[in-house]
């Protein structure tokens, strides 16, 4: 299965008494162990590759067996986030070509072909945290969220002509009041 950037790449072969288990990969990296585990932990991109594994027990070394790695970088969450109330919320994620996207929170649970959905007439409950996971195929990406927040506004319309048109709205726990708009 894939590796994700950050995490744990592990890679395991059958375990042979007395053995010394030498692995060759990527941008250098050599080690020399007596178990039938290697575990590289925070994968970066640097560590995809061919990796190689010899197995010696005494004086004799078996033949090499190699294996291709690749560190699959997670998708990025972004939004329009902060919006006001009526406007419309927009999520998105990096492209991944043939991904399923299955978005879920705050009322929404969609699955859809494209990176991007929008929450049009966004409201203050559609304030919060919203999910995503990708999977392409066979293969499901780790969920990754984000935070978003709908500020409300409030008004004095319906107004009278020669009236003065007041807004008021909570921007990041600060009030903001807008008048006499023309």
């Amino acid at each position: 299965s894939p590796v994700f950037l950050d995490q744990t790449l592990t890679l395991t072969t059958t375990k042979v008494e007395d053995a010394q288990y030498h692995w060759e990969g990527p941008d250098g990296f050599n080690e020399t162990t007596d178990k039938p585990i290697l575990k590289r932990m925070d994968a970066t991109a640097a560590m995809s590759g061919s990796y190689t594994l010899t197995v010696s027990v005494d004086d004799i070394t078996s033949s090499p067996t190699s294996i291709k790695v690749a560190i699959i970088p997670q998708p990025i969450l972004t939004s329009n986030s902060p919006v006001l109330q009526g406007q419309t919320l927009i999520l998105s994620t990096t492209h991944i070509e043939g991904a399923k996207y299955h978005w879920s929170g705050r009322g929404l649970s969609t699955t859809t072909d494209v990176p991007t959905v929008e929450r049009s007439n966004a409201s203050a409950s559609m304030s919060g945290k919203y999910s995503l996971i990708v999977s392409v195929g066979n293969v499901q990406y780790p969920p990754v969220s984000i935070n978003v927040t709908v500020n409300s506004v409030t008004s004095n319309s319906p107004i009278l002509p020669g009236q003065i048109l007041e807004l008021s709205t909570d921007i990041r726990g600060e009030q903001h009041q807008y008048r006499d708009w023309e």
